[in-house]
């Protein structure tokens, strides 16, 4: 009963950015740079070459990198890069992609 405690305590984390380090974390301070970061969203995945691949192809257009170490998360239906939203993916034809401003 524990066990379901603590991956359910994982699962609904918070995760957190460092723009300088350009990683996720899991603590509001990076220990690389000591710098505070962004609160982004919990539940992030790394996206990997082979899906950077099918998902240009699907929406049309170029990622701005090929996998998770140079940025390139995903959490659920949306792309995000250095910590920031890029593309929110749609299961509606005519609406195939919505795309964030990146500043």
């Amino acid at each position: 009963m524990t066990q379901g405690v603590g991956l359910k305590t994982m699962a609904t984390a918070k995760l957190y950015w460092c723009a300088s380090c350009g990683v996720p974390l899991l603590s509001r301070y990076c220990e690389i740079c000591r710098g505070k970061d962004i609160e982004i969203c919990s539940d992030f995945k790394p996206i990997f070459e082979k899906e950077c691949n099918f998902l240009e192809k699907e929406i049309g257009r170029s990622l701005p990198t090929k996998n998770w170490q140079a940025g390139l998360w995903m959490r659920y239906k949306t792309i995000w890069f250095n910590g920031r939203r890029l593309i929110r993916l749609s299961h509606v034809a005519s609406q195939k992609l919505f795309t964030y401003t990146v500043s």
